[in-house]
């Protein structure tokens, strides 16, 4: 796992308000922010992956954060999906392609933004714990669901950290002030109302836009322009068909494994 650097102050701010949310909302609110911080997995083309595997890596990671959605809506056949992708795995095979790339880019200036992607891929799987605990109903206690919640929002504050530095460090305050207006918002059944300005990733949203069509996901990058467009609100409707493909899709997998 990639060590991320912990913002207690930020912490005690959303303290609060998260002991007032429901382990529901806590979902939601840790999903949010796993979305929020996903298109700065494209901060180097995605370079921190074997050539070969970018877009099986990169079908893993949506279908995670379909499926989590899709659990939060009470879509899911059973919740052992959540943990079927291999987001686990590919949080350490991130982390290491990130340091392969620093170590074969000493040229590049701002080779250590490429940890971002490590980052985010590590919030994708803290949202996925976050998310598989939040209806155990023999689990009462708000320690764990808590702490799951704040790996997420402190690995996606790192990786806007490792992107936007010196002159553009006021993004990562901006991002901070948007997930704590999510949380309020949440908290007050506001959920129509998120901040969704594109001009917060400066010119990484339209490179990830582009790096998802280049390799041939651009149903991916519709459905999650859609999202953006829609200040984060699924379509029940296609969301329930993406979740019924990737339990499919997994189901095949095992299959022919066994």
């Amino acid at each position: 796992m990639l060590d991320w650097k912990r913002d207690i102050y930020f912490e005690n701010q959303l303290k609060e308000p998260l002991n007032k949310l429901s382990r529901k909302q806590k979902a939601q609110f840790a999903l949010l922010c796993a979305i929020r911080v996903l298109p700065l997995i494209s901060v180097k083309h995605f370079k921190q992956w074997e050539q070969g595997k970018i877009k099986e890596y990169l079908i893993k990671i949506f279908m995670t954060i379909n499926l989590c959605a899709g659990h939060i809506k009470d879509m899911l056949a059973d919740k052992k999906y959540l943990f079927l992708t291999e987001v686990p795995f590919l949080v350490d095979i991130t982390e290491n392609g990130a340091k392969r790339y620093v170590e074969n880019n000493p040229n590049d200036h701002k080779a250590n933004s490429v940890y971002a992607a490590a980052y985010v891929v590590q919030a994708v799987y803290y949202l996925s714990e976050t998310v598989w605990t939040f209806d155990n109903h023999y689990d009462t206690d708000s320690e764990y669901i808590d702490g799951r919640v704040n790996f997420v929002v402190n690995n996606a504050i790192s990786a806007f950290s490792k992107v936007f530095t010196e002159h553009n460090a006021y993004r990562v305050s901006k991002f901070q002030e948007f997930i704590e207006n999510d949380i309020y918002r949440i908290l007050n059944n506001e959920t129509e109302g998120y901040d969704n300005d594109y001009s917060l990733y400066n010119d990484l949203w339209q490179v990830f836009q582009n790096d998802l069509r280049r390799i041939g996901l651009s149903l991916i990058a519709d459905d999650y322009e859609f999202l953006f467009y829609k200040n984060y609100q699924f379509d029940e409707t296609i969301l329930f068909g993406r979740v019924v493909d990737h339990q499919d899709v997994i189901d095949k997998i095992n299959r022919s494994r066994s």
